[in-house]
């Protein structure tokens, strides 16, 4: 079209951009319901531990970091002592 305008025009992209927009809106939220069904039917197959299993294993890990952060603090202060006595030389 040369010279001119057509006022529907405009009218006809925004309601074919709505009706695509609208589409993969409802696109989306389909899935996400379908992703939280699945994940509702997985989260049933779930076999919870019981809390004595629960705080038997915290205190292990608990433990455990303690453990790993003395063993990593008496390397670096015997490092830092090595490291200190040869700058002094």
């Amino acid at each position: 079209m040369v010279g001119g305008s057509n006022p529907s025009g405009p009218a006809i992209i925004y309601e074919r951009l709505g009706e695509t927009l609208m589409g993969k809106i409802r696109r989306w939220w389909l899935n996400f319901v379908g992703f939280m069904r699945d994940t509702r039917a997985e989260l049933k197959k779930v076999v919870w531990p019981g809390w004595g299993e629960v705080r038997t294993l915290t205190t292990i890990v608990v433990l455990t970091m303690v453990g790993i952060g003395a063993i990593l603090w008496g390397t670096d202060g015997l490092l830092s002592l090595l490291v200190g006595l040869a700058l002094r030389q």
